[in-house]
């Protein structure tokens, strides 16, 4: 929810970019929307309501109990397209993103890796939706979803002086923590939940290279699933599945004055079986991007997007053969606390297009504090 429902600063806190200049490489990634919840709902039936409506007044002046329209009332294509409607959700649901990173949560010189130290990163990650999408990015209204997702991700980074082909080796790990609360109809009834627990961890290699215009960054990283899973609809944190991550990203310093930064990064899943199935996740592949321009020492403003689509469709017994994708974009400021040497970003990202998934608002608030 994904779910589920990505330093930037300089001078006294010793890092290369705005506190937002990222991690190039596993920026980040709770599974902090619904997409990343492993929502995948389980049922063969519906249902479907409607207030009662007297059709034959005259029954009143009869005495006779008055006739109450019924399904058999309505006009048929209306029926058909309800039907059609309660009878998809099941497949987006179990279409939900299966990639591990969360888009969007690295911004503004995503690209952009810290110089050589010790870093602690704090991601505090926001989703609510209450919008379920078709392979057409219409609503369903029949399902009707409501989810809340707030994600704490404490990651440690570590850029060493240790240099091949000109750039710092490094490593970086991270542990999401995760609250989701989700109700969505479904043809079996409404399902209601919350859970609270840890997400999958990450371990990650790092290469980075700082050039006068240029910021280069490359990683590999895996994806463990530690985390508490299901493999039906659930509120749980984890995925259930290990995940291979390759990173690759580069931001562009304008001018010479480098006020303006112009930023991109790549990242491509691989993921395996999935535990207690016979399902293999499709490979997801994530875009995020950022513009911004710095009015003040150390204080960047821009805007930031993402897109991340399932490039490939699950396999296995079982598999759906769905797939999804999703682009989100919004303001984002960054600076530096001088006097808590603390590096900090603001990010708001709204969800303009959504396929075969949830679509709906991300606010993440970042801190980076040196060590």
């Amino acid at each position: 929810m994904a779910n589920a429902k990505k330093c930037k600063a300089y001078g006294k806190c010793g890092l290369s970019g705005p506190p937002n200049a990222a991690d190039g490489c596993v920026n980040t990634v709770v599974r902090v929307r619904p997409e990343h919840l492993n929502a995948e709902l389980k049922m063969n039936h519906c249902q479907i309501t409607r207030t009662p409506k007297l059709v034959v007044n005259q029954s009143l002046i009869a005495g006779r109990r008055p006739r109450v329209a019924s399904v058999a009332d309505w006009p048929r294509p209306i029926v058909l397209v309800l039907v059609a409607a309660l009878l998809l959700i099941p497949c987006l649901t179990e279409a939900q993103p299966t990639a591990h990173y969360v888009p969007g949560v690295e911004g503004l010189n995503a690209a952009s890796l810290p110089p050589p130290g010790l870093y602690l990163r704090d991601y505090n990650v926001a989703y609510v939706s209450s919008r379920l999408n078709d392979g057409q990015g219409h609503e369903i209204g029949a399902a009707n979803p409501d989810a809340f997702i707030y994600a704490n991700v404490p990651r440690l980074i570590w850029i060493t002086d240790q240099q091949v082909l000109g750039g710092n080796l490094g490593l970086d790990a991270l542990l999401p923590l995760q609250y989701t609360d989700l109700s969505v109809n479904t043809p079996n009834g409404l399902f209601k939940g919350s859970t609270f627990g840890i997400g999958d961890f990450l371990l990650e290699g790092l290469w980075s290279r700082h050039l006068p215009r240029f910021d280069l960054a490359l990683g590999y990283a895996v994806w463990a699933p530690t985390g508490d899973s299901s493999p039906g609809l659930t509120t749980r944190a984890g995925l259930g599945y290990w995940t291979h991550m390759l990173t690759a990203g580069a931001t562009w310093h304008i001018g010479p004055d480098r006020l303006w930064s112009l930023s991109a990064l790549n990242r491509y899943e691989f993921n395996l079986q999935k535990d207690g199935t016979e399902i293999t996740p499709g490979q997801a592949y994530t875009l995020e991007w950022g513009l911004g321009r710095r009015f003040i020492p150390a204080v960047d403003l821009g805007l930031a997007g993402y897109y991340q689509q399932k490039v490939t469709e699950d396999s296995g017994k079982g598999a759906t053969g769905q797939r999804d994708r999703v682009a989100g974009i919004g303001p984002e400021i960054s600076g530096l606390v001088p006097w808590l040497k603390v590096g900090l970003s603001l990010r708001y990202a709204y969800e303009f297009m959504a396929e075969n998934r949830l679509q709906g608002h991300t606010v993440t608030l970042t801190l980076t504090k040196p060590f």
